[in-house]
């Protein structure tokens, strides 16, 4: 900052001098008078040459004004004149009732003193509007008729009972919203088009003109998002493969932008839509191994990540690795995010050994390039301390969810949303620890804050939520525990994929409560709910497989049915074996649970 106060102050010093030096001598000069400059205007038609471009006809009555001085009104051959006060010049309004600009465009080219002769064209609104009405006529009914179809579609699976009422609902607002986007692009891709026809110029954007008039929709609306999207960033449209770095990148950092406004609104389609129109234009534009690429792709594979679409999600993320490590430093924290991000996936698969390793590598470059009070640093201790969680190591996990509390609570705001998700991760442990009390003041501090500061469909909040159920289930307080976990739920079924690991530890966690209320078909129900997603999405030896198949054996064998408990029994042993060992107290119980039925069976 210094250094560039000190360059102004040379700036200002050098300036003053040459206007001195120039006051010196000016009263020896005489003025310079510019010669008289002559211009056409002309009027754009819809009458075609030979060559199927528009013909033009001299156009009277339009004022050219110039930064000092203002024409004449052109004659009935269109010509007018202009004397300049200094060169060079420019155009910088014209104008005529009822008539458009075509070129140039004002105020942007300048005029050097020679024998140029200045062209402008114009087109009556009348004609240029009743083209463009003639256009966005043909592509909007049947854009209309298209969205009728799809939002008449939802309706019928709502009333089949095929989607949820919630799900309807954000279907038909993603419809909507969608007409909308495309007419918007339309509109603006018409205007466009509609100009350069009138120009009379080749039209690079021909073949996107083309699909709307001959009715290919898809086509033509792919086209306007790989070509069109950010069309005001975008100079000579007509010449896309002149597009600079520079807008390529202001384009895609207002994706970014407009995406992660929907992500915090929990509008995941819509961030996606964003996420992919900022990934087409990169892969289009960009070289292969480009960084913000990488970024790009992270990006997805965070949305699919809240969707809790994990498989969908590892793959964007091991995209961004991929380039990663072959142009970041070792030390980049780009680098460090993505294996940051990958962690989070395996631990959410339940791949917890993955997880720590993928981990500890995030951690290893992060506490050698950031402030030891850096809240990046605070996340992966956080992280860090969920796999020990997980892994039901709660002493461990205690240290390090301190670790990163002791940095938060210095640099966040009382109301931060990561401070929230620390405070949720003690309560955690000290219910796991039965300290519910405890556990229960921790989880309590944690919502204060998600009810302020978050949306009401957030996954954040029903994690809270899910939290505070668990607690009162554990004090014994069933019906306060199922009331908070089909909040969460409630949440959970709107926003989630209908695989989402989050989504199963609701079905499960309402169904171990229907269970201790006594209500065993009801409680089996849920757990074959949670089970039917998590032999889908999760490792086949995951501590949540194994608790479920333990759940589901504990159930049947109170029901009677010991065949069934046995076979869920012996599906959950291996998992409790890794994850736990041999000895601990937890596999022993599954143990035996196994011996009891085997003997209720005789065998």
């Amino acid at each position: 900052m210094k250094l560039r106060k000190e360059n102004e102050m040379k700036n200002i010093t050098i300036i003053a001098l040459s206007f001195l030096l120039f006051a010196s001598g000016f009263s020896q000069a005489q003025k310079v008078k510019y010669p008289t400059r002559k211009g056409i205007v002309q009027e754009a038609t819809m009458i075609m040459d030979k060559n199927g471009k528009p013909k033009k006809k001299p156009l009277a009555g339009v004022r050219i004004f110039t930064g000092k001085g203002v024409s004449n009104l052109s004659n009935a051959k269109g010509e007018f004149t202009l004397t300049p006060d200094a060169v060079p010049f420019k155009i910088t309004q014209v104008k005529k009732n009822e008539y458009t600009l075509l070129s140039p465009e004002q105020g942007t080219r300048t005029y050097q003193d020679n024998n140029e002769i200045l062209d402008v064209l114009m087109v009556s609104d009348k004609t240029f509007n009743n083209r463009m009405d003639s256009k966005m006529k043909i592509a909007t009914e049947e854009r209309e008729k298209k969205k009728n179809q799809a939002l008449e579609e939802i309706k019928q699976q709502k009333d089949e009972g095929k989607i949820k009422y919630g799900e309807y609902l954000e279907k038909q607002d993603s419809i909507n919203k969608a007409y909308d986007e495309q007419m918007k692009r339309l509109a603006e891709f018409v205007e466009r088009s509609c100009k350069e026809f009138f120009k009379g110029m080749e039209q690079i954007d021909k073949e996107i003109d083309d699909c709307i008039m001959e009715g290919d929709y898809l086509k033509a609306d792919s086209l306007l998002i790989s070509k069109g999207y950010f069309n005001e960033r975008i100079k000579n449209i007509e010449k896309l493969k002149q597009v600079t770095d520079q807008y390529i990148e202001d384009a895609v950092s207002d994706c970014w932008k407009y995406s992660d406004i929907n992500r915090d609104k929990v509008n995941y389609t819509n961030a996606l839509l964003y996420l992919d129109t900022a990934r087409v234009l990169q892969e289009k534009y960009l070289e292969p191994l480009h960084p913000d690429l990488a970024t790009t792709y992270n990006e997805i594979g965070g949305v699919y990540s809240n969707k809790g679409n994990l498989d969908e999600a590892l793959k964007w993320y091991n995209k961004a690795l991929k380039i990663d490590e072959q142009v970041s430093d070792p030390l980049s924290l780009d680098l460090a995010t993505t294996y940051n991000n990958i962690g989070i996936v395996y631990s959410e698969k339940g791949n917890l050994d993955e997880s720590l390793k993928w981990h500890e590598k995030s951690l290893k470059i992060r506490e050698q390039v950031l402030d030891p009070l850096s809240p990046s640093l605070a996340i992966s201790y956080n992280n860090i301390g969920n796999v020990y969680a997980y892994n039901r190591n709660l002493d461990e996990a205690l240290k390090w969810y301190d670790k990163a509390l002791q940095i938060q609570e210095q640099v966040l705001d009382s109301l931060s949303s990561d401070l929230a998700t620390a405070y949720n991760n003690k309560g955690f442990v000290y219910s796991e620890q039965g300290n519910l009390d405890e556990a229960l003041k921790w989880l309590e501090k944690a919502l204060k804050i998600d009810e302020q500061v978050l949306d009401p469909l957030s996954p954040s909040l029903a994690t809270s939520y899910n939290n505070i159920g668990t607690v009162y289930y554990d004090k014994g307080n069933f019906d306060e525990g199922l009331k908070w976990i089909e909040k969460a739920l409630k949440i959970r079924e709107q926003i989630l994929d209908s695989l989402s690991p989050y989504l199963a530890r609701s079905y499960n966690n309402i169904g171990v409560l229907y269970s201790n209320k006594g209500d065993l078909d009801e409680g089996l129900k849920w757990l074959e709910k949670s089970l039917k997603i998590r032999e889908q999405v999760l490792d086949q030896l995951s501590p949540d497989l194994a608790l479920l198949y333990k759940n589901i054996g504990v159930l049947c064998k109170k029901i009677n049915n010991d065949n069934k408990a046995l076979e869920y029994f012996n599906k959950a042993l291996p998992g409790y074996i890794k994850n736990y060992g041999e000895e601990h107290e937890r596999t022993k119980e599954v143990k035996q649970n196994i011996e009891e039925c085997k003997q209720a069976l005789g065998e």
